[in-house]
Formats: structure tokens, sequence, C-alpha cells
């Protein structure tokens, strides 16, 4: 992966101390925010772990990355909403700040590598206030329906906005659920109350009403279907495995 960048999460503590559960809602956290402003395919990798304070620094790619340590250090001192951080990115900061409130937590720091910022009660109060700036209305939307979430009670679907690549989230109650899943990888149109970014009316997420089918499944080819279309012109002769060593350097 090129154009890569690191963001860092430090978890102040004794060591001892600090709750493994800290650790594992700090970085689904993590996971929520980077989705939520680079996309559904954004890159996340685990550069580097430290003990003591616990710390992880995460590589993705250098523009996401950019994205949430601006936006991070901006609701350090603004209730203004950052670039790209939508109601689902907001959360995610407010869910960092609750770690700080887990069993031998002292404090969270999440941005930059060289300045994380502490997320603090001022910066989960702008959080809060940001979210209350995204315009709601009711209406509808045409997209494709590609994923459904049902863990822990969590009820969520997502449908892909084929102009810009991202994900709208669709928050569902339990009678659409067979709907959601009979529906799936066709495209739907949905309405209920939406949350749109303010600046550019983009929806963000659906708390939904109603889901029905308008166009048919689309069912992507399984990849042993399309093996070998390509010859092996296009390898110089190398195999897979030699143009994979090649790439690193082996």
């Amino acid at each position: 992966m090129s154009n890569e960048s690191t963001l860092r999460l430090k978890i102040d503590g004794r060591p001892g101390e600090i709750d493994l559960k800290a650790l594992e809602k700090s970085i689904g956290a993590i996971l929520k925010l980077i989705s939520a402003v680079g996309g559904k395919d954004v890159p996340q990798h685990v550069k580097e772990l430290s003990t003591g304070s616990a710390i992880i620094d995460v590589l993705t790619e250098e523009e996401t990355a950019s994205l949430i340590s601006t936006g991070v250090s901006s609701l350090a001192i603004s209730d203004a909403r950052p670039t790209q951080f939508n109601r689902r990115a907001l959360d995610a900061i407010n869910e960092l700040y609750k770690v700080t409130t887990m069993p031998g937590v002292a404090g969270v720091s999440f941005g930059e590598v060289s300045n994380p910022i502490v997320i603090g009660a001022e910066v989960a109060r702008h959080a809060t206030e940001a979210i209350s700036k995204v315009r709601e209305s009711l209406g509808s939307v045409k997209r494709m329906l590609y994923k459904f979430n049902g863990r822990k009670g969590n009820l969520t679907a997502g449908i892909e906005d084929s102009r810009t690549g991202r994900t709208v989230e669709l928050e569902l109650e339990e009678t659409h659920v067979k709907t959601a899943l009979h529906l799936l990888q066709s495209e739907v149109l949905v309405r209920g109350k939406i949350q749109r970014d303010a600046l550019t009316n983009q929806a963000l997420s659906i708390k939904v009403r109603d889901v029905k089918q308008i166009g048919s499944m689309k069912i992507q080819r399984p990849a042993r279907e399309v093996q070998g279309i390509l010859g092996t012109d296009w390898l110089d002769g190398l195999s897979p495995v030699e143009i994979v060593r090649q790439e690193r350097g082996a």
C-alpha cells in the first residue's frame, strides 16, 4: 500500500490495571472512525504495539489519516463538524471518551503520532454538539443494499452511494430484518428520516421506515468463474507468487 500514514492511540494507566475491555472498546471506536471518514474499504493495519501505557499505532491511507487527525484536533477547540465527519464518526469520538471511565484507565489520546489529542470531556461535548448540526428530514434514497449487521442487537444495514462510493448507514427496526436480508445485492428504495451533511446535502444515515426493491438482484460472480481470463502475458511470464515476492523485494 502506498501513501500510508500513521495514527496513534494511547491509553494511559498503570501497567497491569488497564481493563482489557478498554482496549477492545478503543480499537472498535477507531475502526468505526476510520471507516466512517475513509470509506468501507479503506485499509486499517496495526503498525506497532507498545506496553506501559497501551500504545497502538494504526496504519491507514494518508488522506484518511490527515482528515481524522485534523478533525480530532479541531474538536478539541470547536464544535464545528470536521470535514467528512458524519454522525458515525462523531459517535466514535464519544465512544473513545467513554473508555476514560473504564477501570484502570487514566486517559485516552488519539491522532498524529507526534501530537495525539487528549479525548477528554471537552472533545466529547464538541462532538455531541456537532452531531446536532447534521440536518434531518423525511425522504427517500435509491441505492444498492450490500450489507447487513445484526450483531449484539445492533440492527443496521448499508447502501452504497454509486456516485461517491461511500456508505449510507441504515438504522433498522426488527420488522425490517427479513426484508433487508431478502434484498441484499438489490437496488432498493429506502424511506425514512435522513441525516444529511449540512454543507453537501449528502445522505449520511437513515432511520428506516420502509424498504422496497426497485431493481433486480446483482450477484457478483465468484472469483473462480473469472480466473485466468487475463491470460499470463500481462505477468511477463511470472507466476502470481513470483510477482508478490518481487513486489516485496524478496
